[in-house]
């Protein structure tokens, strides 16, 4: 956190989600070999109705490479939405 700006408090965050996936070639069900999928978030600060938008790309992830994506991706996206709000309030 820098010098001079508040946190914001979680209680006026919502998060959206939604996430997809997509299969090429028939592979056994099991099979995460051909299996795409994709991740996007936006954080909104109520009070201000600040958002901020990010997304994991589409892609071939393995179960625990995508929990550790959508985890930056939201530490990611809780800093911007920070940053935001203190600028459209105007802390320095």
């Amino acid at each position: 956190m820098l010098y001079g700006q508040r946190r914001i408090d979680p209680n006026d965050v919502v998060l959206s989600k939604s996430w997809g996936t997509s299969q090429g070639r028939k592979v056994p069900s099991n099979s995460r070999a051909t299996v795409w999928t994709s991740y996007t978030l936006e954080v909104v600060h109520i009070p201000t109705n600040v958002r901020a938008l990010g997304e994991v790309p589409e892609g071939s992830y393995s179960r625990a490479e995508m929990i550790q994506l959508r985890q930056q991706l939201y530490y990611r996206l809780v800093r911007d939405l920070e940053k935001k709000v203190n600028l459209y309030l105007q802390i320095r």
